[in-house]
């Protein structure tokens, strides 16, 4: 369910806290160079929120259909 479209990295320097966009696209096509991770550094990934409603809504039927058949 995430989203590679929505992905940030979090870096603490002695002093400040950087924050990065992350553009994967980008990164695969050869147009942004990929970060090289650091002790801490912290990625945070998006949740695509199309999936996560149909999903929900896939597990919603399951947890029905399980009450429904006494499971």
């Amino acid at each position: 369910m995430a989203d590679g479209c929505d992905v940030r990295l979090y870096r603490k320097a002695r002093r400040a806290k950087s924050r990065l966009q992350l553009r994967p696209r980008s990164v695969r096509a050869g147009q942004a160079r990929r970060p090289k991770l650091q002790r801490n550094d912290v990625v945070v990934v998006g949740k695509h929120a199309g999936k996560a409603f149909f999903y929900g809504f896939i597990d919603f039927f399951k947890g029905a259909l399980g009450v429904a058949k006494g499971i």
